[in-house]
């Protein structure tokens, strides 16, 4: 059996000061026999052992961190520990919504885990929106000529932070700036840091 090493890295999420709010974590186990658990399990089991090993209580405290979830991930999160004022749901723009997810969501958010919606054709779905606490798009996948419509669509949901993601040069910066987005993320900004040992507490030690 492959020994279970959990590989961790973090991308910062800056504001439009540029300043780090907080960071989206990526992790897998290299190695690992992926028969043991099943995918979603397994993902809760990762991160789990990841809070222990990387000792990222302390660092939750500082940081907001995003995490990408799949719909089976969201049906059993409730039953880890793991700390949900300090955790975003990072949601597809793919992802099939209907009232059961809805009815999750909602106990989610309630409990105070924070969401992250992505896509356009998401803003068609006032029941998803009326939960989110981040919209989120991908500059790689967005035209700009189609901001303006987007902006005008999320207006009507009070308190949403708008994340741009996947930023690679410094003119989709400023055109995401400009349009007064307030998450901004990517290569441009900073890679991803990966780590095989404790999380520095000072989050300039996580910027490359």
């Amino acid at each position: 059996m492959a020994e279970k090493q959990p590989m961790l890295a973090l991308q910062p999420v800056f504001d439009s000061h540029i300043g780090v709010i907080g960071y989206e974590l990526l992790f897998r186990l290299p190695g690992a026999n992926r028969n043991e658990l099943n995918p979603t399990k397994a993902t809760a089991h990762i991160l789990e052992s990841i809070i222990r090993d990387f000792d990222l209580n302390k660092f939750f405290r500082k940081h907001k961190t995003f995490i990408n979830v799949t719909r089976a991930f969201i049906d059993v999160i409730t039953e880890f520990e793991l700390p949900p004022e300090q955790l975003i749901l990072d949601m597809p723009r793919s992802m099939p919504i209907d009232s059961k997810l809805i009815t999750k969501l909602e106990e989610l958010r309630g409990m105070g885990y924070g969401l992250s919606v992505n896509g356009p054709s998401n803003l068609k779905k006032p029941e998803l929106m009326s939960l989110a606490t981040i919209f989120q798009i991908d500059v790689q996948h967005t035209k700009v000529s189609a901001l303006d419509s987007i902006q005008k669509r999320l207006w009507q949901y009070e308190n949403l932070t708008r994340r741009a993601t996947k930023i690679e040069t410094g003119e989709e910066l400023h055109i995401y700036l400009d349009r007064g987005f307030d998450y901004l993320q990517g290569y441009f900004l900073a890679k991803p840091c990966v780590y095989s040992g404790q999380i520095p507490e000072n989050s300039e030690n996580l910027i490359s």
